[in-house]
């Protein structure tokens, strides 16, 4: 095994642990804040949102400071932090180092995303399957995650906060002793110039932001819908579909490589995206015909491989090397969908479920036509270097 293939496995396992981490205390955040400190629903739901927010809006300067400094060692500090936080949550109930716990945890993650994503970059062939391999992570790890919680809460209902941050120190050890210190130019450190085309980025955090308010709806009004249709079988229907949604997404991914040899990629965005937006329409059927959620899924996961890692692979077209982790976490910018996303798609839901589905899939259409401002070469992918300021 090569240094690099070394270095690339443990990002991937890395990715992987901070995925299960993520998840093994996310979903059950909102309970411990109901049930431990009898918050009310809008002070909970701000503040498990302020994580995605927090991240969303300040990973430029996650990206900013990994153009600058050891991503080795920002990507140590999110895990050291990742884990106090927890560990705060977990023993401490003075729900002040609660809150304040809570927003170190989205301090955490905007330091993290962008320094293991311009990691990963450079291990990256050029195909952008280091990409693909980090939102498989994701979805592995959202299944885990959970289960590996719900199995320990029988023991403590806040046994996932401190598995999360074992798993985090876990990951912090895996870093540090697996992947060796990428060197930093001085000048990079002293520029106050950047290599960045604005414009594209901006068109690519608006693809992910349609892209992610779409897909924000599996884990806040789907679940509900769900619940509305099958009662009391709704937990076993959506872990069902959790479950087929991994498996296929694990086979795509592996498989990608294939189907780029039946269509150049404006031809997948195209297709993905229609594909995205027909299944949120198909879903306004699951109750005449349960199979139809099947079909939903495999739609909703086609689009998802080939659209999740779409901003990530092209933003480094449109910035130079030393730039790619500011990059990055401007892109970063798309995840305020996870906290306008249920915003909007509860509003709508007390409309109707037929409006909301319908109106996320119209919103999905228009990820084609973004892309193709993109494909159409209508901004040079060598930018000349510009002021900061001006951006």
């Amino acid at each position: 095994m090569t240094v690099i293939e070394k270095k690339r496995n443990i990002l991937y396992l890395a990715m992987f642990l901070s995925s299960v981490s993520f998840f093994s205390f996310f979903p059950y955040l909102s309970m411990l804040l109901k049930e431990s400190y009898a918050l009310s629903y809008w002070q909970i739901g701000g503040l498990v949102g302020s994580i995605a927010l927090i991240s969303s809006c300040g990973s430029w300067l996650g990206g900013y400071l990994a153009d600058r400094w050891h991503c080795k060692s920002q990507i140590q500090s999110a895990n050291f932090l990742f884990s106090l936080s927890l560990l705060g949550i977990y023993y401490v109930e003075n729900i002040t180092t609660v809150v304040v716990s809570i927003l170190l945890l989205g301090c955490a993650r905007l330091l993290f995303e962008p320094a293991i994503k311009k990691e990963l970059l450079s291990v990256d062939d050029g195909s952008g399957q280091v990409f693909r391999m980090r939102y498989l992570a994701l979805i592995i790890g959202a299944i885990v995650g959970p289960v590996l919680s719900g199995m320990l809460t029988l023991w403590s209902a806040k046994a996932g906060f401190l598995l999360a941050a074992l798993l985090y120190l876990t990951c912090l050890l895996a870093i540090a002793f697996g992947v060796p210190v990428s060197p930093v130019p001085k000048s990079s450190r002293l520029r106050t110039q950047t290599t960045i085309n604005v414009r594209p980025i901006i068109v690519l955090i608006l693809i992910g932001l349609l892209f992610f308010l779409g897909i924000s709806q599996l884990t806040t009004t789907i679940p509900i819908y769900l619940n509305d249709l099958y009662g009391s079988q709704s937990e076993y229907v959506y872990r069902a579909l959790l479950m087929t949604n991994a498996v296929l997404a694990a086979l795509l991914t592996f498989n990608i490589d294939r189907i780029k040899t039946f269509s150049s990629q404006t031809g997948q965005v195209i297709v993905a995206s229609t594909a995205l937006a027909l299944s949120f329409v198909v879903l306004i059927f699951v109750d005449k015909a349960i199979w139809m959620l099947g079909l939903t899924v495999v739609l909703y996961t086609f689009a998802e491989v080939v659209l999740f890692p779409l901003p990530d692979t092209m933003a480094t077209k449109y910035s130079g090397n030393a730039d790619h982790g500011f990059a990055l976490g401007l892109l970063d910018l798309r995840y305020i969908a996870f906290f306008l996303g249920p915003l909007t798609g509860g509003y709508l839901l007390g409309k109707s479920a037929t409006t909301l589905f319908l109106a996320t899939a119209v919103a999905m259409l228009f990820i084609s036509p973004l892309y193709l401002l993109l494909s159409k070469n209508r901004y040079p992918q060598s930018p000349s270097p510009m002021n900061r300021a001006a951006i």
